[in-house]
């Protein structure tokens, strides 16, 4: 259960998404998706902790078990909506680098460190005394301490993951973008000097080089092949909507939905045929096809066209869950964690059981509170951000 709960994801959100006239409702479609996915991930590791999975949970884990590929597919919409203001500038940022930053920290950083409040008073209440742990998880002798407080004030929690709390397990791809935000300015200076075909090449193989260099160093939780993912993002973005000939024979000329469905089928027949354990063993890889499956879908999408990728990205509940898809991720946790030690588990149901409660009576709940907490912690400050 701990690798299943520790791999999620971090929907941040992208920029002047307030305004409807800059909105690509693609996008936002393209956030709820991983971010449901995520819930349903850590609703699936819940059920199945001391035995086996079997029947219709058995089949699931197969595909849910395993939330980090849905960091890969943030991690593409990150770049590729973070590249988009900067094609009307010639790949310059608005502002320069620092307004740049302060924007992104508006953004990011308070609903984050509220929610992390809002967990530690959490835990006040609900860790047992006697045995030091909450939902059958045990914390550090001294749990609230200058460690944990750092480790997550820093966003160094992917780096040092034992000295945060249970849920902020689910804060770490947070910090990886975090850190990605700081070298894109570099990247785009190497943008205008070299091109885009030979930044991202380059790009992607240091960060593939670094994380194999790391494999078996605490710095390999800085998972950062997420960079190479990041540059793939930008330059699908530049292939949408760069206004030159040689990227309209490129979109219009390929089969981008095909090419989608190839790569996420890899990931998907992989995941059946060998299982989610061994495709962890080969992580960095798998981030990639689905990085680059990630990246085709959204150029398909881009594509003023009638299709089932259209529709479906067009479907109005898909496209108000992803304007909100930060607060869901940094919440979700949380509510199931109660969920399962009030309701679930009391009720000693099945394990097919329990997913259809936590499907019709849980899942609901948490996309409703999570609009809630972007209304009053997310929202704000996103406001903010666009007056700087």
């Amino acid at each position: 259960m701990a690798a299943i709960v520790s791999d999620t994801i971090s929907p941040s959100p992208p920029e002047n998404s307030t305004n409807p006239k800059n909105r690509l409702d693609f996008i936002d479609a393209l956030r709820a998706l991983p971010a449901l996915y995520v819930m349903m991930a850590h609703t699936i590791g819940r059920i199945a902790v001391d035995h086996a999975p079997h029947g219709l949970i058995k089949f699931l884990f197969k595909f849910l078990a395993e939330g980090h590929l849905a960091v890969a597919v943030f991690i593409i919409l990150s770049g590729f909506c973070l590249m988009l203001p900067t094609l009307k500038h010639d790949t310059h940022l608005k502002g320069g680098p620092i307004r740049f930053f302060k924007r992104r920290a508006l953004r990011i950083l308070p609903p984050l460190y509220i929610t992390f409040l809002l967990e530690i008073v959490v835990l006040c209440f609900y860790v047992n005394p006697a045995t030091n742990t909450i939902y059958g998880l045990r914390l550090p002798g001294d749990w609230v301490n200058h460690k944990v407080f750092l480790s997550n004030l820093f966003l160094l929690i992917d780096i040092f993951p034992s000295h945060s709390l249970p849920s902020s397990a689910v804060f770490w791809s947070i910090a990886v973008e975090w850190r990605i935000y700081f070298l894109f300015p570099v990247i785009l200076y190497a943008w205008r000097k070299f091109g885009g075909a030979k930044t991202v090449l380059s790009t992607v193989a240091i960060a593939y080089l670094l994380a194999w260099c790391w494999r078996n160093t605490i710095l390999f939780g800085a998972t950062v092949q997420f960079l190479g993912l990041f540059a793939l993002g930008m330059y699908a973005a530049e292939i949408c909507y760069r206004p030159t000939q040689q990227w309209r024979q490129w979109r219009d000329k390929l089969p981008w939905t095909a090419l989608a469905m190839v790569f996420f089928g890899m990931i998907g027949f992989g995941s059946l045929i060998f299982g989610w354990k061994r495709l962890v063993s080969v992580m960095p890889i798998a981030d990639l096809v689905t990085g680059l499956g990630a990246c085709c879908l959204l150029i398909a999408a881009s594509q003023a066209r009638s299709g089932v990728v259209t529709r479906i990205l067009s479907l109005r509940p898909l496209v108000a869950i992803g304007s909100f898809s930060y607060s869901l991720y940094l919440i979700h946790w949380p509510i199931l964690e109660l969920a399962q030690q009030h309701l679930i588990d009391p009720s000693h149901l099945s394990d097919t059981g329990k997913f259809l409660a936590y499907a019709i009576a849980i899942w609901p709940p948490i996309i409703g509170v999570s609009y809630l907490y972007y209304r009053c912690f997310e929202l704000p400050f996103h406001k903010m951000a666009q007056r700087l």
